[in-house]
């Protein structure tokens, strides 16, 4: 999937009235490529989201859900002003984790709870990506690591040479509270980002 130079694909607004609506799905897909062109944009309407008057409180419209993914590519985009993650990966009922998944020169700008939310992920690179002004409810990361039980994974997981910068709490967090000795072992590899 190309989206061509100087496109912005849009959120219509006024929807997304539910609160787990994201704009993008991909569950289960393998073989995807979804890359940009100068100027590509994927932008939802976060601030329409806050005023609870019209919408009902959520933390989950995400611009793109991946859910028990393989072998996934995605890169050079915008992607901003959701109203949930900017990008939101996890495993689905018949695969634990997405997995080989890269993520190259995104820029991750505005989100609602996180540039990039990593529940569930096996051999995943994020390069060259700039996580950036994060703001609207906890925890307000760039990139937060953060798995919802024992069964799900965070191995061979790399992030090199990404800007977090403007975020409301940490540019990077890893929160593993959720596992325990049954788990698979952890390993994310943090290399020349820079945090501002």
């Amino acid at each position: 999937l190309i989206i061509g130079e100087g496109v912005t694909v849009r959120a219509k607004p006024g929807e997304y009235k539910n609160r787990y609506e994201s704009m993008m799905v991909a569950d289960g897909v393998k073989n995807l490529i979804l890359r940009g062109e100068a100027g590509a944009v994927l932008k939802m309407n976060r601030k329409d989201y806050w005023d609870l008057e019209r919408y009902p409180h959520s933390e989950w419209r995400n611009a793109l859900s991946l859910r028990g993914v393989t072998n996934v590519d995605i890169r050079d985009l915008t992607i901003q002003e959701s109203g949930g993650d900017g990008i939101y990966i996890c495993g689905n009922r018949r695969q634990p984790a997405s997995r080989d998944l890269r993520f190259t020169n995104l820029t991750l700008r505005g989100n609602h709870r996180q540039g990039i939310s990593v529940i569930s992920a096996e051999d995943m690179l994020i390069k060259g990506c700039r996580l950036l002004d994060t703001r609207g409810t906890p925890p307000q990361a760039g990139i937060d690591f953060e798995p919802n039980g024992p069964w799900q994974r965070l191995a061979g997981c790399q992030v090199e040479d990404c800007t977090f910068a403007g975020n409301a709490s940490a540019g990077l967090l890893i929160h593993i509270g959720a596992l325990n000795s049954a788990t698979a072992a952890v390993s994310i590899d943090i290399r020349n980002c820079r945090f501002e």
